[in-house]
């Protein structure tokens, strides 16, 4: 709770005085106050809430300048508006979710707008196969093996250079599952995002082989990281 006066009558003149209780509330107060200063490590027992029209101004200035976080876990999706490696593979449909038109090995480039800082644990596609597969399992190499969709986590340095943070192939590979919406997820990627020096992008390849079949749509991506502190997020 916040602090209460001590003597809510208030001190009327220089011979007031001030009782030992108000005096130890006064000690227990202070006590528990912020340190503005040295600063200091709290633990509030209910919220603090700043209301009011001004509300708090940070004014810090430097690299480390940031209001930091203990460690808290966000999940985002991220946008959908990207760029075709090969002309006609993929075709953009209402709602902006990507219809794979013809098969090839070129890719689909996304971006992902990562925090600065932040630890990315993973980034998901939500994908919906197309109808009309036969062979189960989609891989099996008897049948009308079919090479299945791949998901690349790409960090791009300032020199244009392409790293693969991390990739995961689809193993919905019954029909069953791969033709509604599944997830294909790179993970444990662990990998610390430097927004001063890299970009960052998904690179999703379509499936290809002899079972091929248009039509498959790539409806979402997400990302998952690890936040310490608030930049631009």
């Amino acid at each position: 709770m916040a602090f209460s006066r001590v003597n809510p009558t208030g001190y009327t003149n220089d011979n007031s005085t001030i009782t030992a209780a108000q005096a130890n509330q006064l000690d227990i107060n202070q006590s528990r106050a912020i340190d503005g200063t040295a600063g200091g490590t709290y633990t509030p027992t209910g919220q603090i809430i700043i209301s009011g029209t001004e509300g708090i101004r940070y004014q810090c200035t430097g690299a480390g300048a940031n209001i930091r976080l203990g460690s808290r876990v966000i999940t985002r999706q991220s946008t959908m508006s990207g760029i075709t490696e090969g002309t006609g593979t993929w075709a953009m449909d209402i709602g902006m979710t990507w219809r794979n038109a013809t098969e090839s090995a070129t890719g689909l480039f996304l971006p992902l707008d990562l925090p600065d800082g932040a630890v990315l644990n993973s980034v998901t596609a939500r994908y919906i196969g197309a109808g009309g597969h036969v062979t189960n399992p989609l891989t099996d190499p008897g049948g009308l093996d079919l090479a299945m969709p791949l998901l690349q986590v790409l960090s791009v340095d300032s020199g244009g250079v392409a790293t693969v943070v991390g990739s995961q192939l689809d193993t919905a590979v019954d029909p069953i599952d791969y033709e509604v919406m599944h997830e294909i997820t790179a993970s444990a990627l662990a990998h610390t995002v430097l927004r001063e020096v890299n970009r960052y992008l998904v690179r999703f390849i379509g499936e290809r082989g002899a079972e091929y079949t248009t039509g498959a749509l790539l409806t979402q991506v997400l990302y998952q990281a690890t936040v310490t502190k608030y930049i631009e997020h």
